[in-house]
């Protein structure tokens, strides 16, 4: 079990510096992004992101960046967001978030996710590359 951090006192947790690691904890409660980053090679493995004014966790700007294993619930926009080249996003679940499930740039892999009950019923993933199947919604998609 990590440690959990909420939102009193900060808009955000912010990683400045590459090759950080963020793992088994719960990040809940702040006015702005859960996890902030543009920094390289970040990884959020296994932790809980509740109830962010905007998304669970935001990666942008960086690349070779991992996501894996989280869970994003009622956030005020996206659950899992990341804009960064030659990024993996994998094993999360999200749901409830006011945006969208997974938000994610052109070039960023992902697959085995769940994203449910999102954007309003709407669409629950934008962009990606999906290497393996995703539940969205209650629809299994598979790469061709």
């Amino acid at each position: 079990m990590g440690a959990r951090v909420e939102g009193a006192g900060t808009d955000r947790i912010t990683i400045e510096g590459d090759h950080v690691e963020v793992r088994n904890g719960a990040v809940r409660g702040f006015p702005r992004h859960g996890i902030f980053s543009t920094s390289e090679q970040t990884r959020v493995l296994d932790v809980r992101l509740t109830g962010n004014t905007f998304s669970g966790v935001r990666i942008e700007s960086s690349s070779a960046a991992l996501v894996r294993g989280c869970t994003a619930t009622g956030n005020g926009a996206e659950g899992v967001r990341v804009l960064s080249d030659g990024s993996l996003v994998t094993g999360n679940v999200s749901r409830d978030n006011q945006g969208l499930g997974l938000s994610l740039g052109s070039t960023t892999a992902y697959g085995d996710n769940v994203s449910s009950g999102n954007n309003m019923g709407g669409a629950q993933a934008s962009g990606g590359v999906a290497i393996s199947c995703n539940l969205l919604e209650s629809t299994l998609t598979c790469p061709p």
